[in-house]
């Protein structure tokens, strides 16, 4: 949903820029420097999140000056992120029907509306795809020495434990599916707004060599979101997913993913916590059957006009597993940069540091497993917007880790380079 909501700003800035005749009295004297600053203040407070004031700041700017139809379009947007579609259709309406609007504004403003008319409407269903091919340099996650040491007595790898490298392809689809309750509840000056939101996709990776390791995972998630305008929102979404691997039915993940986000002066926060019961079907895994429970929490602030974004994150998880020496718990703490350079495109960059603290002595060991994993991942994508691939996304993305343990069949480096096209129809 708020991939389509992003939309309408880039509608109606062409229509600005295109520039609007004005052929109305204007109420009270404004003169065009106090115009222009309040028009400023009030998009830089829709853009810090506070829609709210932002509508309050522009509704003021057209009662001292009737004739400024950029605010108003721009109210329209305030009002169209705010979900209040009737106020947004009759605001562009308003504007589009005026003798003296262009016509090439006109034809923005009816792609606006065509936005309207499509996210007002109760059931919203979007189709998604994404294909790819990659080079993985550790498939099997293998240790990175074929001789390892086991209480000084050292361990020749077979074939399939020494690392394997391959290429593989990568094929995700699904469907989302958003449902709009007709009615509000206003709780201050906010209107709560109530969706209910799912998901259903199959991600399949296909090696060319290493067919024990290809991927399969279905997954199927529905819950109920609420959301106060563009101050704050709460999801609470059930989660399943069967996962296959090397052709063989290897586990059922389920369970809940609550999340609750805020936004207020440009920044956003976010928390949420996750419980999930985690089946392993062979019995030979059934002493990893465990349930999963975790807490996390972040912030994330955008810079030079939604240029730039950064984020930071902090997670704290517990595994109880049926057997000691597949539970554990530890911390995980990740950092991101996202930059926007030029139209359509997006750099990220994210690292993240992984501890895990198992309970168990470990198999031949004698000691109980501790793993430290760190992981570097950088992407650069851009949206094509014209021709026959419009709307299609195609990103490189490149990522690095290392896994340092005590146990040394458990330490390992990998190395993933993957080419995506993707779209959300």
């Amino acid at each position: 949903m708020h991939s389509k909501v992003a939309i309408a700003p880039l509608l109606l800035g062409l229509a600005l820029a295109a520039g609007l005749q004005q052929a109305h009295a204007q109420s009270t004297p404004l003169t065009p420097r106090q115009s222009d600053e309040q028009f400023a203040r009030a998009l830089n407070l829709r853009e810090d999140g506070d829609l709210e004031q932002s509508i309050d700041e522009l509704e003021k700017l057209l009662a001292a000056d009737t004739t400024l139809d950029r605010a108003r379009l721009e109210l329209a947007v305030s009002h169209f992120r705010s979900l209040n579609f009737t106020q947004a259709r009759a605001l562009a309406e308003e504007v589009l029907n005026r003798p003296s609007t262009p016509e090439s504004v006109r034809v923005t403003i009816r792609q606006f509306l065509a936005e309207v008319d499509k996210e007002s409407r109760p059931h919203v269903f979007t189709p998604f795809v994404n294909v790819g091919v990659m080079h993985d340099s550790n498939v099997n996650a293998g240790p990175s020495r074929d001789v390892i040491d086991i209480n000084g007595i050292q361990y020749t790898l077979n074939a399939k434990g020494v690392k394997t490298s391959d290429t593989g392809y990568i094929t995700m689809a699904g469907v989302a599916h958003r449902y709009l309750f007709a009615n509000k509840v206003g709780i201050g000056k906010s209107n709560l707004t109530l969706l209910w939101q799912s998901q259903a996709s199959y991600y399949r990776t296909t090696y060319d060599t290493a067919r024990d390791y290809d991927l399969d995972v279905i997954s199927l998630s529905t819950g109920p979101a609420v959301l106060a305008s563009n101050k704050w929102r709460l999801v609470v979404p059930y989660q399943f997913s069967d996962i296959y691997l090397g052709g063989k039915h290897l586990a059922t993940f389920n369970g809940i993913n609550p999340t609750w986000i805020a936004n207020t002066g440009g920044w956003e926060f976010g928390v949420d916590g996750q419980w999930q019961k985690r089946n392993y079907i062979q019995s030979e895994n059934n002493s990893r059957d465990s349930i999963y429970t975790s807490a996390g929490a972040y912030v994330s602030r955008n810079f030079l006009d939604q240029k730039l974004t950064a984020n930071v994150a902090a997670r704290a998880f517990e595994e109880r597993a049926q057997a000691d020496r597949f539970a554990n718990r530890g911390e995980e703490y990740a950092a991101t940069l996202t930059a926007r350079p030029w139209t359509g495109g997006e750099v990220m960059l994210r690292g993240s540091h992984r501890e895990a603290r198992y309970q168990g002595e470990e198999i031949l060991y004698g000691f109980a497993r501790r793993d430290q994993e760190t992981r570097f991942t950088l992407s650069v994508g851009h949206t094509i917007s014209t021709g026959p691939m419009e709307k299609w996304n195609v990103a490189l993305v490149g990522s690095s880790m290392h896994n340092k343990s005590n146990i040394s069949i458990y330490d390992y480096r990998r190395k993933q380079v993957s080419l995506n096209l993707s779209r959300s129809f």
